[in-house]
C-alpha cells in the first residue's frame, strides 16, 4: 500500500512538472511569435512625398523626383523594430528642403511591408541591397536606426553605397538578443532564452552569424561614415557604438541625455547627415 502511494505521488510530481515545462515553453513560443509578428502601424504619407516600389509590393515614401527616375544624392532611411516610415518622416522632409532626395522604407515584416515576419537583420539588409540596386543613384547614403542601423551595416558592402549612418545599432545579434531579454528582467537572457530560439528559428536566422560589426570592418577608410548613439541608451550600450566606429573608421557622435532611438530628435541630427552628404561629393 505504501509503495503504491509513493508511485502515485511520483506520478503526480511528474505530471505537474510536465505541465509546468509545457506551459513555460508554450509561453516562450507565444512571446516569440509576437516578436516576429510585430504589431503594425501604418502612418499617413505626408503630401510632400510620392510612393515608389524599389521591390514589388514595398511602398517606400520618396522624394517625387526619385519616383520620376531622377536620382542624385539619395538618403535611404531605415527604421528599427517596432517602427514605421513615420519615424523618419520629419528627417526626410527636412532633407528634401535642403535639396536632397530620400527613400523611406517600410522595413521587413513591419508597417505595410508585405513580408509576414521580421528578419532580425539579414532580410532587412537584403531589402536595402535591392533598393540600392533599383535606385542607381549618383550617391546613395544609408541611414538606419536600431535594427535598421544594424541592417545598413550588413548591407554596406553593396556596390553603389557611398556612405553609412547607423543610429542606436548593435554589433552582434546574439548580444542584442541578450540585452533585449534582460532589459526589464534580470536574468531574462537565461530564463527566456527559448524566445530567441523559437523566434530566430522560425525566420531561419542563427544569431551567432548576424554580426554587423564584421561587415563594418570592411568599410573603405576613404568613404564617410557616422555612428550615432544615445548616451542613455538602456537597450544597447554605448559600447556598441564605440566598437562599430572603431571597426569601420566612422566618426562617432554620442548624443547627450538621449535614450534608445532618440538621437533623431536632436536639432542637429539633419545637419550631421548633410555634412556626411557633402563629403560624398568632395
Amino acid at each position: 500500500m505504501q509503495l503504491q502511494r509513493r508511485k502515485n505521488r511520483f506520478r503526480k510530481v511528474i505530471l505537474w512538472l510536465s505541465l509546468g515545462v509545457g506551459l513555460y515553453f508554450g509561453m516562450c513560443y507565444k512571446l516569440a511569435d509576437g516578436l516576429i509578428h510585430m504589431p503594425r502601424s501604418k502612418p499617413d504619407k505626408p503630401a510632400e512625398f510620392a510612393t515608389w516600389q524599389p521591390v514589388e509590393g514595398v511602398n517606400a515614401w520618396v522624394t517625387p523626383s526619385v519616383a520620376e527616375g531622377k536620382r542624385e544624392t539619395v538618403f535611404v532611411l531605415c527604421h528599427g523594430l517596432g517602427g514605421d516610415r513615420g519615424y523618419y518622416a520629419n528627417t526626410g522632409l527636412e532633407l528634401q528642403k535642403r535639396g536632397y532626395q530620400v527613400v523611406i522604407l517600410p522595413m521587413t515584416g513591419q508597417d505595410d511591408n508585405p513580408s509576414e515576419t521580421v528578419g532580425f537583420g539579414p532580410a532587412e539588409s537584403e531589402l536595402i541591397r535591392k533598393t540600392v540596386r533599383a535606385l542607381k543613384a549618383k550617391q546613395t547614403i544609408l541611414v538606419g536606426c536600431s535594427l535598421g542601423g544594424a541592417a545598413v551595416w550588413l548591407a554596406s558592402d553593396e556596390p553603389g553605397v557611398s556612405a553609412v549612418v547607423s543610429d542606436s545599432a548593435f554589433t552582434r545579434l546574439d548580444d542584442a538578443c541578450n540585452a533585449w531579454l534582460k532589459k526589464d528582467l534580470p536574468g531574462g537572457n537565461i530564463v527566456l532564452r527559448p524566445v530567441i530560439w523559437f523566434g530566430t528559428g522560425k525566420v531561419g536566422v542563427k544569431p551567432s552569424e548576424v554580426n554587423p560589426v564584421e561587415v563594418a570592418r570592411k568599410w573603405p577608410s576613404s568613404q564617410p561614415a557616422l555612428v550615432i548613439h544615445g548616451e542613455k541608451d538602456r537597450l544597447f550600450s554605448v559600447a556598441n557604438a564605440d566598437e562599430l566606429a572603431k571597426a569601420s573608421g566612422a566618426n562617432l557622435w554620442i548624443v547627450p541625455d538621449a535614450g534608445h532611438a532618440q538621437p533623431v530628435d536632436d536639432p542637429t541630427y539633419v545637419d550631421c547627415l548633410e555634412k556626411l552628404a557633402l563629403k560624398t561629393k568632395s
